[in-house]
């Protein structure tokens, strides 16, 4: 994890520190039981362990809590994330979909900055290795369930200036084309966001990313989303 992606875990907890667990919070007891809602309520929020975090990503603001129940948990829920994305957080999407179910656009503006810092870090550390720990698939589709800035962020992928960068954006390309993430399949921001990852400046990238990987093992992924990408913007 890059050290900006620490920092703005950090902050999470700062701006979020003063919503308490909240043991009256609405649940369904066939979601969340009377046994596992003790063990919730028991535990330190840095501590929350595995077990709870994915009890609370699969119920949060559906059968379980309101808006400032899912703040308590923000802090802890993303944390684990992007520290083991194979571990108790299933879906990607499904956590980040929560950040646009408790409107955090209109949250006050302590909270907000400290949600779009968190966005940008995570993005920037995603962008940062190839493979990496989640593709971009996965990563690109999360914040813009999220409601993140397209513009922002596909900016950044422009000028990342890395081979990773351009790694992950010829898997991305090459992914959607072959089977869109089924999250945001169909949806208005999904539009929004391959408007922009078109455009010509992604062929610079893949151009670019090509040059640094010369006959590296992904040569073939650069040279193939290349040559679709500009057939793509020939139509």
């Amino acid at each position: 994890m890059i050290p900006r992606l620490e920092e703005a875990v950090r902050r999470l907890y700062d701006a979020f520190g003063g919503y308490p667990f909240n043991p009256r919070m609405s649940r369904c007891d066939h979601c969340i039981d009377d046994r596992e809602f003790a063990a919730l309520a028991a535990q330190p929020l840095e501590a929350l362990d595995d077990d709870g975090v994915g009890l609370l990503v699969s119920n949060l603001m559906l059968t379980v809590g309101e808006a400032p129940d899912f703040k308590h948990f923000l802090p802890r829920l993303f944390e684990v994330h992007v520290r083991d994305p194979s571990g108790p957080v299933y879906s990607a999407e499904m956590l980040f979909s929560k950040l646009a179910s408790a409107g955090w656009s209109d949250w006050p503006r302590p909270e907000r900055d400290a949600v779009q810092e968190f966005i940008e870090a995570y993005w920037e550390d995603r962008l940062s290795s190839f493979p990496g720990v989640e593709p971009a698939s996965d990563f690109v589709c999360s914040v813009a369930i999220a409601g993140a800035d397209p513009i922002l962020l596909v900016e950044q992928w422009w000028t990342a200036g890395t081979e990773a960068a351009a790694l992950h954006l010829a898997d991305f390309l090459e992914k959607e084309r072959e089977q869109p993430n089924a999250w945001w399949e169909g949806k208005d921001f999904r539009a929004a966001w391959m408007a922009l990852v078109l455009r010509e400046r992604s062929l610079r990238v893949l151009e670019r990313g090509a040059e640094m990987h010369g006959s590296g093992p992904h040569a073939e992924l650069l040279a193939t989303a290349r040559t679709r990408l500009a057939e793509r913007r020939s139509l």
